[in-house]
């Protein structure tokens, strides 16, 4: 008022040369804002007597608040102390304090949300968590096609776990499910433990899933996925031919003479016991029932040198031939390329007899091709399974028909060698070799011709990076051993409840070599198969891989000591993962660093009841999504089931919102164009909270506010009686279906962008002036002190405020006692609808004219800044 409105240009901005703009549509803000739109339809698409709409139809942003008021914990009465900022238990004095409030409270310190965002804190407790976070800043800002290629593949897998669970639901398949009491995941991140602490060994795993060998066809497999798919999903048989021992493998299953690869599928209305089983299955049993057994050559051995038997010398006693003290790591092994330097080795011990028995004679000696001082898997399959005589077994079922025959070559050298191999169901001698007092646990007929599967598809050959990684670890089998172990505790859990007599539930794995938890993940297998097979998956997990192993790209170290050093410290993405690997899996990095739970125990409780000296990232993580689940499990409400529906629903919808993704292989980008620049502000303003709460982590280790007080401030804030309010008030909007809806439609009005009228135009610029004025505490506290006064309740003892008796009037007035005809829908309207000469809407008039009323001198013409 009393001053001449400047110029404005087309867009209705004041004059550029005094102010800066920014178009709020290009910000954070705005991106945000129009990625909730398809959280907030209010449209109704059940049918009225659906009783559960919320499966069919589209409000995400409330059906989270439904779940998340589960988790925020249990309520209780409690005391509010605002001078010392301490919640206090529940006291009939309290409400007669005017610095104390009365209210029903979440009981924050039992809400999984704080034990979710403690888990977190440990990993930005870490000295080195400011490269971490960097190097998940450079793949938000330099790699989206990588990562929307990678979510990409996620979204389909999670598409194909759908429908198996809609094949479930109809009985046409059993329900893919891991009994919970199983500790699964436990054994695995305990296996996993030994694996972080091997130096390079996560890098290497990580140049292994980026080689060109993953994706190369193979018959009738495309790629790994392929094979692996196949070993998944069906259960065929193989036995070497007697009649072309060097030849294919036949298919038992299909039957002779059939050499095809597997295609007989698990039967899934059967039990998966017997020949019923997965060819994975399978496998992962022979590695676990050969992990540490010992082989060596029979007492007495005689030689089969050109068909003729000769003595060996100094090869009276077992193992003085020669040793082999890990048949599970020595197969592994044989599966490397030719060259490597752990390249399996069949070593002969009298060195004497090995310079007269080269390479040559031995193959030629045995009759099995690739036999050799380094034996190829094909080489080892036929000297394990072929059907030799045996002294210590005369009449095994597996006899070779054509032994005396055509194969009697090979039955010499075999059997005047070695005796059958056992397994570790056979107790150790005293030369540790493990000797079976009867047949039914050596390898030849507990698991036949169980390798002859490494030959299909080129799984050898595909298997054959990954067991090189493992290999590299040390020049003795320890790594080969975890990787042993992986299959290994993965095949313990494997069977489910009805399984055959390879495995029992009885004791634990330390007394029983055939323990098996009854876990059932072979359900999982149908699911596995599809995904491997599925578009883009393994191709999309090659590429990413080869950016994580890039070494051209690394990530610069900015603080500490490797920012100090010349030339300064850099990274590559794949030693951030190994940093973040251990972590989140090594329990002596969690000993180190003093790593415990919220409150303070450093225990962790495996889901058998066992106890672990030291818990980890991975036991905090874990066991606060577990307490997700627990929370709706728990939960007394007579709406619980609902609410975890909805939760999942929610989750589901904000995974569609915001990360998906659209066009093929490498040209495929997020849909949310600012997603990646979102994620990267968010990590970047994350990264600078954190450097200034511990600016000193590098150099001390220790980071109390992520390590301690990060999961202490989530329970505080959610024990908080304006986080209760908060809920309360939009807990009672979302259990109001009416007043939901039109709250969601008005919400879908404001935040669309296309609109004809677009009013997010309008709201953007309010919106970031309100967000900067929460910057400014001299402007703030007069304002939230007035909006204190103006909010009182009615029940006040000071009578209630401006917006209880505002509301009041308003209710009044669209009541038909006082308003018949309904002006009032017409005057609202028209009130902030701008004038056609004036440009401006009524209702700045008479704002305009309130100002210049309360002017100390209502006439005077000077602006109001005077």
């Amino acid at each position: 008022p009393g001053v001449t409105p400047p110029p404005r240009d087309d867009f209705g901005r004041l004059s550029p040369e005094r102010y800066a703009y920014v178009d709020t549509s290009r910000t954070l803000l705005g991106a945000a804002l129009r990625a909730i739109v398809p959280l907030v339809d209010g449209t109704r698409y059940a049918r009225k007597d659906d009783p559960e709409p919320w499966k069919t139809e589209h409000e995400g942003l409330m059906y989270a608040l439904a779940g998340a008021t589960v988790l925020f914990g249990d309520r209780e009465e409690a005391c509010y102390d605002f001078r010392t900022d301490t919640v206090l238990p529940a006291d009939p004095s309290c409400k007669k304090h005017d610095d104390r409030l009365s209210y029903r409270r979440f009981r924050g310190e039992d809400s999984p949300l704080a034990d979710l965002a403690h888990a977190v804190g440990q990993v930005l407790a870490d000295k080195d968590s400011d490269v971490l976070l960097l190097t998940l800043i450079d793949l938000l800002e330099n790699h989206e096609a990588e990562l929307a290629r990678m979510m990409g593949a996620a979204l389909r897998i999670r598409d194909l776990a759908r429908e198996h669970d809609r094949l479930a639901a109809e009985g046409k398949e059993p329900a893919a499910q891991i009994d919970g009491e199983a500790p699964l995941w436990d054994e695995v991140a305990a296996v996993l433990d030994r694996a972080v602490e091997q130096p390079g060994l996560v890098p290497r795993l990580v140049e292994a899933l980026a080689s060109d060998a993953l994706l190369a066809p193979h018959g009738r497999a495309k790629h790994a996925g392929d094979a692996i798919a196949a070993m998944l999903r069906y259960r065929d048989q193989y036995a070497y031919d007697p009649e072309d021992l060097n030849g294919p493998a036949i298919n038992l299953t299909v039957g002779a003479p059939s050499t095809s690869d597997p295609k007989t599928p698990v039967d899934p209305t059967k039990p998966k016991i017997g020949d019923n089983r997965s060819a994975m299955e399978r496998l992962m049993h022979l590695m676990h029932d050969t992990a540490g057994v010992r082989q060596c050559n029979k007492r007495d051995t005689e030689l089969s040198v050109f068909g003729v038997s000769v003595s060996c010398p100094g090869c009276d006693a077992p193992c003085e031939l020669f040793q082999i003290d890990n048949l599970a790591a020595f197969y592994l092994d044989s599966l490397l390329p030719e060259g490597h330097d752990k390249k399996a080795e069949l070593k002969i011990k009298p060195s004497v007899l090995s310079a007269l028995v080269p390479d040559s004679v031995l193959e030629f000696s045995s009759g099995i091709d690739g036999l050799t001082s380094h034996p190829t898997p094909a080489a080892l399959s036929r000297l394990i399974y072929f059907g030799a005589d045996s002294d210590e077994f005369p009449n095994l079922v597996d006899l070779d028909p054509l032994r005396e025959l055509t194969n009697e070559t090979t039955n010499d050298f075999i059997s005047g060698t070695l005796e059958p191999a056992g397994t570790i169901h056979c107790p150790k001698n005293e030369l540790g070799v493990n000797e079976c007092s009867s047949p039914e646990n050596l390898i030849r007929i507990r698991h036949p011709g169980t390798t002859f599967l490494i030959e299909r598809l080129g799984l050898g050959a595909y298997l054959s990076p990954i067991v090189a990684a493992f290999a590299e670890v040390a020049p003795d089998t320890t790594g080969e051993e975890i990787l042993i172990d992986l299959f290994s505790t993965a095949y313990r859990h494997w069977p489910g409840k009805e399984h055959g007599p390879e495995c029992i539930k009885a004791g634990s794995p330390a007394t029983n070599t055939a323990y098996c938890s009854e876990a059932g993940a072979n359900t999982y297998e149908p699911l596995m198969a599809d995904a491997l097979q599925a578009e883009d998956v393994l191709a999309s997990s090659v590429a990413f891989a080869r950016t994580l192993a890039d070494p051209s790209a690394p990530v610069t170290v900015q603080r500490g000591p490797g920012a100090e050093a010349e030339p300064r410290q850099t990274w590559t993405k794949a030693q951030a993962i190994e940093k973040l690997a251990r972590i989140f899996f090594s329990a002596r990095y969690a000993a180190n660093v003093g790593m415990v739970d919220r409150h303070g125990k450093k225990q962790a409780t495996w889901a058998d009841g066992r106890t672990q000296d030291q818990l980890t990232g991975f036991t905090l993580l874990a066991d606060a999504l577990n307490g997700i689940d627990a929370r709706f499990a728990r939960s007394a409400a007579p709406d619980a089931a609902a609410r975890k529906g909805q939760w999942e629903r929610a989750t589901s919808e904000l995974v569609d919102a915001l990360l998906a993704v659209e066009g093929s292989g490498p040209e495929t980008r997020f849909k949310n164009r600012a997603l990646p620049r979102m994620g990267a502000v968010a990590l970047r303003v994350l990264r600078e909270q954190l450097n200034a709460r511990c600016p000193d982590r590098e150099r001390t280790g220790r980071c109390a506010w992520a390590q301690e007080e990060l999961g202490a401030k989530v329970s505080d804030l959610v024990s908080h009686p304006l986080f209760a309010a908060a809920v309360d008030v939009s807990e009672a909007i979302r259990a109001h279906e009416p007043a939901r809806r039109e709250l969601e439609r008005f919400l879908t009005y404001l935040l669309d962008a296309g609109a004809d009228d677009a009013p997010l135009r309008a709201l953007l610029p309010a919106l970031a002036d309100v967000l900067q004025l929460l910057g400014d505490e001299d402007t703030l506290i007069p304002v939230l002190k007035a909006a204190s006064t103006a909010l009182t309740p009615g029940g006040d003892r000071g009578g209630p405020g401006a917006a209880d008796a505002g509301l009041a009037a308003l209710k009044a007035l669209n009541d038909d006692r006082y308003d018949r005809y309904h002006a009032m829908d017409h005057v609202l309207p028209a009130l902030v609808t701008p004038m056609k000469d004036d440009g401006r809407a009524p209702l700045e008039v008479f704002v305009d004219a309130f100002a210049d009323v309360h002017r100390v001198e209502a006439a005077s013409g000077e602006p109001l800044a005077a």
